[in-house]
């Protein structure tokens, strides 16, 4: 019975863990998931819908759905739409999945590298930071699907390391994880970019041998060009290679080749909301490296506690470091300084915590001790009052949004454009919208007349864009679409006016007044009907 007894101690204690954390996590993510997909200014999330529902009725991405992001969100909510029938609700669920997904996988992670009682830490501020609303992470978002293949990465990187199993068998799916990060984002690379440096960093401490390296790396990028090939091979048959690449490498490069994209990202820096709401895993994270450095200015001459928690990599604060510093440098380099590029740099962020968090657990865990000493009871007060400050903000902003969707804030004028559109054209008409508003296209339930998703995409180029606004104009002027919308306000349809960027509409806006008129010009003077 004596030897039964640590035995039952340490199940207790795991489930004491599980079911702790799972009692935190529900509740924050049904907040997260609420403000994420019923949020007021959400408007990329219909573009996903919207295309993925075009796709399950036979129209071809890129080709006859264009837009200049990977097509990991579009197949993913061409799958939604599927399971539901045409409804947004397969998409909310496998959103869902992914958020509890991304959880449960950097508690795996964590409980790999440091044990139960820093996994359930570790998966409580996975709840609260991956899914903060600034950063777009938890709805029908890429970065949504990109936390969870990053996370899955790393936790089968470490898994790679374990003494009683072959290394490939976990890096290949390592490499596939960081693979299908490409299919959601062009900077889906960082925890690949961490996984190859943290091999240079072995090969410069000679920790591994020369050809173990190789070998790890080869296998790793096998199962990177796999994931990445089955999306050229998915692109190819149900798309076209070259509509694809022009959307998703070449646009890009015009914009920033152009310098078309604003510039200071310092005025990101000094926007005080992601201070307040990043500063536990960011004080956490500055002190793994300041830990090193206190160990060597003041050594410790007790016996160094004995983990028993698994095996670790060799180095592994680099590389959860050189993830974190990947992804914050592709963060800015994306086109546009907007907080949700910031949503890459979150999942190791958290990781990178866990193991500030890891360091004070173990550094109470003195031989024999078998209560908590008092710095990690103060630890573990300051860091529950510093997580109130992302969890107040997300009750605001969930009882923000609630406002929001039971008031009249443009809903009416919404509302009024939509069953216009309705009333002037049949289910089968096409339908073309000049600004960004994709949301009027779900609602409607019209199909695209062009390929391109509004004006947006020449406008966005500034005056480079010239080429692609004559195109844009003469497609609609060849589609003729049934009805068009597009604010005389905003848009200009005067002519020899120019519009934003400077570009010109040439002899569009001649075409829109001799082909189109308004059936309620005081009304609805942005609703155009064809003269049929």
């Amino acid at each position: 019975m004596t030897n039964d007894l640590p035995l039952t101690s340490n199940r207790r204690k795991v489930v004491f863990v599980i079911a702790v954390t799972v009692l935190f996590c529900l509740p924050v993510l049904t907040i997260a998931q609420y403000i994420a997909h019923l949020r007021h200014d959400e408007r990329d999330t219909w573009l996903y819908a919207y295309y993925g529902q075009q796709i399950t009725r036979g129209f071809v991405l890129y080709e006859q759905l264009w837009d200049n992001k990977p097509p990991g969100m579009y197949w993913v909510n061409a799958a939604g739409s599927w399971l539901s029938g045409g409804s947004i609700t397969g998409t909310i669920a496998l959103c869902a999945a992914a958020s509890a997904g991304a959880c449960g996988v950097a508690f795996a992670a964590a409980r790999r590298l440091y044990g139960w009682s820093t996994a359930g830490a570790v998966t409580a501020m996975a709840a609260v930071y991956l899914f903060l609303y600034p950063y777009h992470v938890g709805g029908n978002r890429p970065a949504t699907f990109f936390a969870l293949t990053e996370l899955a990465a790393f936790l089968f990187y470490c898994r790679s390391f374990h003494p009683s199993r072959p290394a490939w068998v976990s890096l290949l799916p390592a490499g596939l994880c960081a693979g299908l990060s490409v299919w959601f984002k062009q900077t889906g690379m960082a925890v690949a970019a961490g996984i190859v440096l943290h091999h240079v960093f072995c090969a410069a401490r000679a920790s591994m041998p020369a050809g173990t390296i190789i070998r790890r790396l080869l296998t790793f990028a096998a199962g990177w060009a796999l994931a990445v090939g089955a999306a050229a091979g998915l692109l190819a048959i149900t798309s076209d290679l070259g509509w694809a690449w022009h959307a998703v490498v070449a646009y890009n490069h015009r914009i920033v080749a152009t310098g078309a994209a604003p510039g200071g990202w310092l005025r990101w820096f000094g926007q005080r909301q992601h201070e307040a709401m990043l500063a536990l895993p960011a004080i956490l994270a500055a002190a793994t490296v300041l830990h090193p450095i206190v160990r060597w200015l003041w050594p410790d001459r007790r016996s160094p506690v004995v983990d028993d928690e698994g095996s670790r990599p060799p180095g592994l604060l680099f590389v959860l470091w050189a993830w974190l510093v990947a992804a914050v440098v592709l963060a800015l380099a994306g086109p546009y300084q907007r907080s949700a590029y910031w949503g890459i740099a979150l999942p190791p962020l958290v990781m990178l915590s866990g193991h500030g968090v890891f360091l004070v657990l173990r550094s109470g865990r003195a031989a024999g001790m078998e209560r908590p000493a008092i710095h990690v009871v103060v630890f573990v007060l300051w860091a529950g009052v510093m997580l109130l400050v992302p969890l107040v903000a997300q009750v605001r902003e969930f009882a923000r949004q609630r406002w929001l969707a039971n008031s009249d804030a443009g809903h009416a004028q919404f509302a009024a454009t939509v069953q216009a559109v309705r009333d002037h054209s049949r289910p089968g008409d096409a339908l073309f919208v000049w600004e960004y508003n994709p949301k009027l296209y779900w609602a409607s339930e019209r199909s695209p007349a062009i390929r391109y998703f509004g004006a947006t995409v020449a406008e966005q180029l500034g005056a480079a864009g010239q080429a692609l606004m004559d195109e844009t104009c003469a497609l609609i002027e060849e589609a003729a679409p049934k009805v068009i919308v597009a604010d005389p306000n905003r848009v200009p349809l005067t002519p020899g006016r120019r519009g934003n960027g400077g570009l010109s509409l040439r002899d569009f806006p001649r075409w829109l007044r001799a082909h189109y008129h308004h059936p309620e010009s005081d009304r609805l003077s942005h609703v155009w009907v064809r003269n049929d």
